[in-house]
């Protein structure tokens, strides 16, 4: 049987024009089988822009297997998707390097302003710094480690953030430059 996927994505160009707009969708998925949907299809552009956000998929009936692929014609990655956004999360984070800087990306798929409590812990656990952001609903936030907290720099830890209200929170690195 087949599955519906409902996609929602934020409209860049919808925020950057001082309104935010969501496109909803359905895709079809046959039952043990898979869909692919492009930057094409997201945007509806021939020669899509750069996409910056985060897409929510939605499914009525059956849980999914969701990966993002990402490539920029010189390099590929796959980025698994997050099941479900928490109250707390829990992050291992490796050290900055010359070439690669650790982040986290808060995403807020509420409706109202959600306050994250950011952690850094060194990896004994020690306290490094706390900081308080206010996450806009339906929106994401990127903040470099050293940003948060100077004195991680170039050490392993943990990061922790509690939100006022469910949060999906990932860790990326990201060059240096």
């Amino acid at each position: 049987p087949r599955r519906w996927v409902t996609p929602r994505r934020p409209d860049r160009v919808g925020q950057l024009a001082g309104r935010t707009a969501v496109r909803i969708w359905s895709v079809p998925v046959p039952g043990n089988g898979s869909a692919v949907v492009d930057a094409i299809a997201l945007t509806r552009l021939l020669f899509p822009p750069t996409l910056n956000g985060w897409l929510r998929i939605d499914t009525v009936n059956t849980p999914l297997n969701v990966v993002a692929i990402l490539d920029s014609s010189t390099r590929i990655s796959t980025i698994p998707a997050q099941a479900d956004a928490a109250l707390q999360h829990l992050l291992a984070r490796p050290p900055d390097t010359d070439a690669l800087a650790g982040g986290i990306v808060i995403v807020n798929p509420t409706t109202t302003t959600v306050n994250a409590a950011i952690s850094v812990l060194s990896v004994d656990g020690a306290l490094l710094n706390t900081v308080t952001q206010a996450i806009p609903p339906g929106s994401s936030v990127f903040s470099l480690i050293r940003d948060l907290a100077p004195d991680a720099n170039n050490r392993a830890g943990y990061v922790f953030v509690q939100g006022s209200a469910p949060l999906s929170v990932r860790s990326e690195e990201h060059t240096s430059e």
